[in-house]
């Protein structure tokens, strides 16, 4: 084999791999944002979030699986439920009078 040919073997080789790794990235996240006056705590499926600040949000790492219903309690005692699931690569858009299921790559 010429020595141009190896070379060209071996960047080509090396590419694939890349676009191999590129595929196994980390695992998407569930994340929670905000955009109320009041805190809101937030629970997900059997997952108690906890209490999202307002202006502010929350990511769950690493999330592997779907989870839901989801259940929303304000600081001033109102409660919203969404009767859905939110799965990994979603954001949970929450604002002072509901929320929204949105994929992460649409949030902007």
């Amino acid at each position: 084999m010429s020595r141009r040919r190896r070379r060209c073997t071996t960047v080509g080789l090396v590419a694939l791999g890349a676009l191999g790794l590129a595929g196994c990235g980390d695992p998407p996240d569930i994340s929670v944002t905000s955009t109320s006056e009041v805190a809101v705590s937030v629970r997900i499926g059997d997952e108690d979030v906890g209490e999202v600040p307002q202006d502010g949000g929350v990511v769950l790492l690493e999330v592997t699986e779907c989870y839901g219903p989801i259940v929303l309690e304000y600081a001033d005692g109102r409660t919203v439920e969404l009767d859905q699931e939110i799965c990994p690569g979603q954001e949970l858009a929450v604002d002072g009078t509901a929320a929204r299921v949105v994929d992460t790559a649409t949030s902007d």
